[in-house]
């Protein structure tokens, strides 16, 4: 994994600023640093798994080098890939605690997917020291299904925002605004806004045929689509054959999402799946209404009728009435915008995911303690 692009380091900069070590599997970590006196059957072991593993999984030897050089009491891992692999070497080298985080639907969904995902789930999920966590409901009672397991074998943490850094639009002095003038948007225009990967599973391209149906029917409103991936040249092209052209503002990764969110009156999430979309979230500690489809976790990201819409189709002109609904009433979205901060900060609140994260580690004794312990006796 490298991260050689500032806007792949995502949260990197934040750990690194609380003095958090880090390192990057297959580049920070090479076999020769392993400690051989602490770790005599080691290279055995790796030999072994080099030898027999299939080459999908031949990165579990390199998380258990790792795992062996350091000896954690817990791991907690994120994403299929990754929660299977480590996990799996996790077992191996007898962590007491393995903590799976599934942030979405099950891999199936998406393209990503390989088939020992759900072999590798099960044999890890058998194990009395692995817990398996979502960040919604829907993608738990997915994950399940997909799984065979009991819906409460998984357990629901959502995900927590610090919103000390989220400054509702209304208090921002004006940014929104600023954000308007830097992109040529007019001040009192309504703008519909979305901010995504340009990737399938999040659909860009419905999000522009419900832009289109927007604009057909409020000559006035303008569009801006935040983001960047693998389908920018599809998305450039529709955006060239439509109506959208002049009133279409696709800046592409931005280094300061919130301002662009504070910039929108209205923001569209068109994803066909989703685990948590903290786009949601962050846009109604904004203060910014949201609409969107009912994208798996999406549905519990905001309170329908009250601080977002889903539409319910999951098709553009439901999407579009709505939007338009909202351009047409300003009074309804104001009342959204309202009461949608107060919403998220109780739903997903910072502290509230750290209590329930530390809850799902328990009290696991510590091994280096254990191993010193075991030292002064002889």
């Amino acid at each position: 994994m490298y991260l050689d692009q500032d806007w792949q380091r995502f949260f990197l900069p934040t750990l690194e600023a609380a003095g958090i070590a880090v390192s990057l599997v297959g580049r920070d970590v090479e076999p020769g640093l392993m400690t051989p006196d602490l770790h005599p059957a080691a290279p055995r072991l790796e030999t072994a798994m080099a030898r027999h593993l299939p080459a999908e999984l031949t990165h579990v030897a390199a998380y258990t080098h790792i795992l062996l050089d350091r000896q954690p009491d817990i791991v907690h891992l994120w994403l299929d890939e990754v929660n299977i692999k480590a996990g799996l070497a996790a077992a191996l080298t007898g962590v007491s605690r393995i903590v799976l985080s599934m942030r979405s639907v099950n891999p199936t969904h998406f393209v990503f997917y390989q088939p020992y995902m759900k072999a590798g789930y099960q044999v890890l999920l058998e194990r009395p020291q692995v817990l398996a966590l979502n960040n919604s409901q829907v993608g738990a009672e997915d994950y399940a299904a997909w799984l065979g397991l009991a819906p409460a074998k998984i357990t629901v943490v959502r995900n927590g925002v610090d919103f000390d850094q989220i400054v509702p639009a209304s208090s921002q002095g004006g940014r929104g605004q600023l954000y308007r003038a830097a992109h040529g948007i007019p001040a009192d225009a309504f703008v519909m806004g979305g901010v995504m990967r340009f990737s399938e599973e999040k659909r860009p391209l419905l999000w522009l045929e419900a832009a289109e149906l927007v604009a057909s029917r409020y000559p006035d409103a303008h569009f801006l689509l935040v983001g960047d991936g693998v389908q920018r040249t599809l998305v450039e092209a529709r955006i060239a054959r439509s109506a959208l052209a002049n009133r279409m503002h696709l800046v592409g990764h931005e280094s300061k999402p919130y301002d662009s969110i504070a910039a929108m009156n209205v923001l569209f999430l068109s994803s066909v799946f989703e685990g948590s979309p903290n786009v949601l979230i962050e846009a109604q500690a904004l203060g910014v209404p949201v609409v969107s489809t009912p994208a798996g976790g999406a549905i519990e990201a905001l309170d329908d009728g009250r601080t977002g819409w889903i539409a319910r189709s999951g098709r553009a002109h439901e999407a579009a009435d709505r939007i338009i609904e909202l351009a047409t009433h300003p009074a309804q979205a104001a009342q959204a915008g309202h009461l949608a901060p107060d919403f998220v900060r109780t739903r997903f609140g910072m502290q509230r995911m750290i209590d329930e994260t530390a809850a799902a580690y328990g009290g696991v004794p510590s091994r280096r303690a254990d191993s010193m312990r075991d030292q002064r006796r002889d």
